[in-house]
């Protein structure tokens, strides 16, 4: 089962997001804010990490920097209301992927399926 981490602190869209991706069959975890989100990061081991990329305490690109720097497996994509993030710029910080809000549960499935394919990755 794909085990994934919501990080946003938008609540409501973040928990609406979670019984939608829970209901296709995935595992989730929330968080409301970054220090929340690396403290859920160091303690799981997750597939995926969707993270808003503006949130207290700790941003998503400072929490995707201490992903790509830590090594750790999960594949990275930024949620952003930014028209900034785009390709080029995901690449430049090396995540994985980005949405642009607002964003639908397909969405996040599609995302997941494209970085997904050819790994052998199963919910």
């Amino acid at each position: 089962m794909i085990k994934i981490l919501v990080a946003d602190d938008e609540i409501h869209f973040a928990d609406l997001l979670k019984v939608n991706l829970v209901h296709l069959g995935y595992e989730v975890d929330t968080a409301y804010d970054g220090k929340i989100a690396l403290e859920r990061i160091n303690s799981n081991n997750y597939d995926f990490i969707f993270l808003d990329e503006n949130m207290p305490e700790l941003t998503g690109l400072e929490l995707a920097r201490y992903l790509k720097n830590s090594g750790a497996g999960a594949k990275v994509v930024i949620i952003t209301g930014y028209e900034g993030i785009n390709e080029g710029f995901a690449r430049t910080v090396k995540i994985d992927g980005y949405l642009t809000k607002p964003i639908k549960t397909e969405d996040i499935d599609k995302i997941i399926r494209k970085l997904t394919k050819g790994q052998g990755a199963d919910k």
